[in-house]
């Protein structure tokens, strides 16, 4: 316990000196003209210290009387600090009331402003800023004395299930820990309520499916079922009423008339999941909430072409994937905003044999400063048809592409100081691909920077871009073109 502790505190410690570095850098940035902001874009918020020891969850259980200190939001726009505010509201008999966060910024767990002898037991936490017309918000649910067992099991992706095969729904147990008034802790085991719904296509009302008190059923029709465990209205134990309303974990389960091999069966769109290994349990559970595990399969002809969908691409940067020391070509279709996150789906190009394989992964995470390796196999075995046509999305990549050497740590630089670019090598296999690089301002508007003796000097704060791009005519796209592999550095520019 003691050892937990120590690296909890260094974890802490940790978080708020990369806050504070990057306070002393992107400050300066607040005198940056307005024509240097960028308005058009949400703003991007770190929190200045890590908000629990429960890492990068959003639902958070604390027992009663716990002191949380709620950290301080920083929000910036194209490295220009803007304000960013944090409300705190909590759930009372009559609905959500504002929590008057004192200057410590010290919750304690339970507590109400009123001193109400209905102890609080559900706070939601919300960091907001705003830059035009764009709005970033990150909400932190507090679960006070709540306790869900298995909440990791619940909270991954909707599972997948055949017509006639048995499907066993996870289990939890639900407690509420507090502090009586003798400063003890007490548990109390909460029955849950559980219910399980079957959806067909075009059905929002949905048919209660009975289970006779068994966690396993045979789904008879193919269609959307939802199972979901839920707490009670309130708790009363020692004459104290414990409100919080009714909280739920659901599932989501998929159930489909039968399994389709994309390998053995006729050019279309197939999808499943994928098996990810190379990392630990912990590494894992990161990729599960930053990486949508459903992926989408395109046959055509003896090519497929995987979809792969990143949910946090905010922090993510430079993907590759590989198979047999070569890099798969992989491109970008679809980027959006969902709220603070931002989704970025690949396409990536494979032959059977790739596709049958493990794939090594390789992406860099911006708060960790470093590339994240693991490894991923599509679960075709499991996979099934969704569609037996398959559109024309235009250029797809080439198979295999050049792999490109480089550095994705971030440079970062004084106004007026030259950057010189630095060399990188890209290969295809045995082959030494050629490298043309740009350099391109991100405000406004893309603005190409010009390079001189392999160096440019930058005559603005804010973003800027080293591009590489690589070609190789070993391979070649579904176009005829050239196979390409384009790597971005950053480049970020402060004033003294």
């Amino acid at each position: 316990m003691k050892s937990k502790a120590i690296l909890s505190t260094v974890k802490k410690i940790a978080v708020a000196i990369v806050a504070v570095v990057l306070c002393f850098l992107l400050i300066p940035f607040a005198g940056v003209s307005k024509a240097y902001a960028q308005e058009d874009i949400a703003p991007i918020i770190s929190l200045d210290a890590a908000f629990s020891d429960e890492g990068m969850a959003t639902e958070i259980d604390c027992a009663y009387g716990t002191r949380l200190t709620i950290p301080n939001p920083i929000a910036i726009v194209n490295g220009r600090r803007v304000e960013a505010v944090t409300t705190v509201k909590y759930l009372d008999a009559d609905g959500w009331e504002i929590y008057e966060l004192p200057q410590d910024r010290v919750l304690v767990v339970g507590d109400a402003n009123s001193g109400d002898e209905n102890k609080v037991a559900m706070y939601v936490v919300t960091f907001s800023a705003q830059s035009g017309d764009k709005t970033t918000e990150l909400v932190y649910t507090i679960y006070a004395g709540l306790q869900f067992s298995n909440r990791t099991a619940w909270a991954s992706s909707d599972a997948v299930g055949f017509v006639g095969e048995q499907l066993t729904v996870p289990t939890t147990k639900i407690q509420y820990k507090y502090k009586n008034d003798a400063s003890k802790n007490v548990i109390i085991a909460i029955e849950p309520i559980f219910t399980l719904t079957y959806f067909a296509d075009g059905d929002d009302e949905g048919e209660i499916i009975e289970l006779d008190g068994a966690l396993a059923f045979t789904p008879e029709r193919a269609g959307r079922y939802e199972a979901k465990y839920a707490t009670p209205e309130t708790v009363q134990a020692d004459g104290v009423v414990f409100i919080r309303g009714s909280q739920s974990l659901v599932r989501v389960i998929n159930v489909y008339s039968e399994r389709s091999n994309p390998t053995e069966n006729a050019d279309g769109i197939y999808e499943c999941n994928f098996i990810v290994g190379g990392t630990s349990d912990t590494g894992k559970g990161m990729i599960a909430s930053s990486c949508s595990s459903r992926i989408q399969i395109e046959k055509i002809s003896n090519l497929y072409y995987m979809h792969f969908t990143q949910t946090a691409a905010n922090y993510m940067f430079n993907l590759k994937m590989t198979a047999g020391g070569k890099a798969l070509g992989n491109l970008i279709v679809r980027e959006e905003a969902v709220g603070a996150q931002n989704i970025r789906e690949y396409v990536v190009t494979m032959d059977e044999a790739t596709l049958k394989s493990e794939i090594a992964v390789s992406m860099y995470i911006g708060p960790m400063s470093r590339d994240v390796d693991f490894t991923i196999k599509a679960d075709i075995d499991n996979a099934y048809c969704v569609s037996s046509e398959v559109s024309n999305e235009g250029e797809r990549p080439a198979l295999y592409v050049p792999v490109i050497d480089a550095d994705s740590s971030v440079i970062i630089r004084i106004l007026g100081t030259a950057v010189e670019i630095p060399s990188v090598v890209a290969r295809l296999g045995e082959e030494e691909c050629s490298v043309e690089i740009s350099v391109y301002y991100s405000g406004d508007e893309r603005e190409s920077v010009e390079v001189v003796n392999n160096s440019f000097t930058p005559d603005k704060t804010g973003t800027y871009y080293i591009v590489y791009i690589a070609t190789s005519d070993s391979y070649t796209t579904s176009a005829g073109n050239p196979s390409k592999t384009v790597f971005e550095r950053q480049v970020t520019i402060g004033r003294i």
